[in-house]
């Protein structure tokens, strides 16, 4: 894959859930990577080339001949060095964007474990609440239960109270109410 410094300039990164997708910059470093090896080679053998072809040229040809591949193999030591430098600005910006990625990922990450610990210590929060009304619940329903019980306790003994004081008179005409005046008392309260 070869790559131009267009594409280099131009490449954007597609972002992942906290950044970038690290394996697609990784790729994506290490293919500019192999280019400049490539291309450094390349530029190392075609130099060689060059100095032995020039060498024996040099003898034969003519001082313009000689002059012209002198001015290309110049010319071609200057490519080699721009492309060196440009590829060497590529990766340190790469490396320089891969490590901005990095950060912002990783403080996205701690915020949202922050926010996490804040949902975890309201839920914690919530329930210690919800845990004491039904605590303070229970406390209620076991007084009210103990008063409903006591109420059917009186209720009962009242009632059986006013059985046995009505019985000696059963006339129910309340002849007995001035002799057991408790027994209307708890009829009438029952």
């Amino acid at each position: 894959m070869t790559i131009t410094p267009e594409e280099i300039e131009h490449k954007q990164f597609m972002p992942a859930v906290r950044g970038y997708d690290r394996e697609e910059v990784d790729a994506f470093l290490r293919a500019v990577a192999a280019d400049l090896r490539r291309l450094t080679g390349e530029l190392e053998q075609a130099s060689e080339r060059a100095s032995a072809v020039e060498r024996d040229s040099y003898d034969r040809l003519g001082t313009e001949v000689a002059n012209i591949l002198r001015s290309a193999r110049d010319a071609a030591d200057a490519t080699t060095e721009e492309a060196r430098h440009a590829a060497e600005r590529t990766l340190g910006e790469a490396a320089e964007e891969a490590d901005r990625i990095r950060r912002e990922a990783q403080a996205e990450a701690e915020r949202l474990r922050a926010e996490a610990d804040d949902a975890l210590r309201a839920a914690m929060d919530g329930r210690a609440r919800v845990d004491a009304v039904i605590a303070d619940l229970a406390g209620r329903l076991e007084v009210a239960e103990d008063l409903m019980r006591q109420l059917r306790s009186e209720l009962t003994v009242a009632g059986a109270g006013a059985e046995v004081i009505a019985a000696p008179g059963e006339a129910g005409d309340g002849a007995d109410a001035d002799v057991y005046p408790s027994a209307t008392m708890g009829a009438a309260g029952a």
